[in-house]
């Protein structure tokens, strides 16, 4: 967490990451995460897939979370979210 505000605080409110595996843009505002979200298709793919980690959850019965979750599934978890965080 102490990374992640001292990024804002020296790159602003919405700045890119790059992992080894990955390049993850943050965005820290709730006015600019809104926009974001609205824009998004209904059916999103996740660029980042970890075929273990579905083994993993399909063997310990659980769901994976909404990061990594792809098209419908992604979706129901979305819907969810968004009634929450994109009131009028």
């Amino acid at each position: 967490m102490t990374s992640q505000l001292e990024n804002v605080r020296k790159c602003g409110k919405i700045y890119r990451t790059r992992l080894p595996v990955l390049t993850v843009v943050s965005v820290a505002d709730p006015a600019a995460a809104a926009k974001v979200i609205r824009v998004e298709p209904k059916y999103i793919l996740n660029e980042f897939s970890f075929p273990f980690w579905n083994i993993i959850a399909r063997n310990a019965k659980r769901v994976l979370a909404f990061f990594f979750a792809d098209g419908p599934e992604c979706y129901k978890y979305r819907r969810v979210l968004s009634k929450r965080m994109l009131r009028p």
